[in-house]
């Protein structure tokens, strides 16, 4: 199940669920995917989906849905930023956990990349998806830092570059003579 309607859902996980209505995951009135062997090291309990206040969980299931494994409301997918519950000024990273493998495992008997063909799985997606979100910024883009052109090294001369993306002009450069 998408996390829309848990403690910790936040206006990215709205994001997350449109992309994964667009990419066919899930059907934008149920919002659940199929989740295979899922995992889950996060200490549930009925009452309490065992993560802290600044984390941001994209995934859970159910025993309604995803079967056994998934008792309790388990989290399969979250992640938050780093170091935890810093100021947005001090952010300096990201960290994501899975709970689920992306596959159950190959039984056809080909050697790799053989056995690799089709499309991805859903789970296969909702892992790329948070892979790619940890390459997200964090934060404001920093401004580049300040550049202090160079001037003409001695002895050059015609347009030189000044160390900042730009040229400057050394003056004309004196030709062979005999």
């Amino acid at each position: 199940l998408v996390a829309l309607d848990r403690p910790h859902t936040s206006p990215r996980i709205q994001g997350f669920a449109d992309w994964m209505v667009n990419e066919a995951i899930i059907a934008s009135e149920t919002g659940t995917f199929p989740i295979v062997q899922p995992r889950s090291q996060v200490a549930n309990s009925p009452t309490s989906d065992g993560l802290g206040a600044s984390t941001e969980e994209f995934a859970y299931c159910n025993s309604d849905v995803g079967g056994p494994g998934c008792e309790n409301n388990r989290s399969q997918q979250f992640s938050f930023n780093t170091p935890y519950a810093a100021p947005d000024d001090a952010i300096c990273g990201r960290v994501a956990y899975s709970a689920f493998h992306v596959s159950v495992g190959d039984s056809s008997g080909d050697v790799f990349p053989a056995h690799c063909a089709g499309d991805l799985s859903a789970q296969e997606k909702v892992l790329l998806y948070m892979l790619f979100d940890l390459g997200a910024c964090v934060g404001d883009e920093p401004p580049p830092p300040p550049c202090t052109p160079i001037t003409c090294p001695e002895g050059a001369c015609g347009k030189v570059p000044n160390g900042c993306g730009g040229v400057i002009d050394c003056g004309t450069c004196g030709g062979p003579t005999n």
